[in-house]
């Protein structure tokens, strides 16, 4: 793994980057949308070079930030309970 501060090596997969991978899928999402499933990737991206399964708890938050979130803005209403 090349030591490169700004462009760590796994941020890249299969000759894809995981930036270029969060603009494929965040493309027609609105801000908060966006911002939640660009972590989520960021951080399945990465997880078993970087910090394993803390990346996997930072990518469940995330989720569960935009699932409460179209929760709400649907009126669904869910008696979730999540475990770490």
């Amino acid at each position: 793994m090349r030591n490169d501060k700004v462009n760590p090596s796994y941020y890249v997969k299969n000759g894809m980057s995981c930036l270029d991978a969060i603009k494929a899928i965040t493309q027609g999402l609105d801000g908060f949308e966006g911002f939640c499933i660009g972590n989520v990737t960021k951080y399945t991206w990465r997880w078993k070079e970087k910090n394993g399964v803390e990346d996997l708890r930072k990518a469940r938050e995330y989720l569960d930030f935009l699932i409460l979130e179209q929760e709400e803005e649907h009126g669904i209403k869910t008696d979730r309970t999540t475990s770490d």
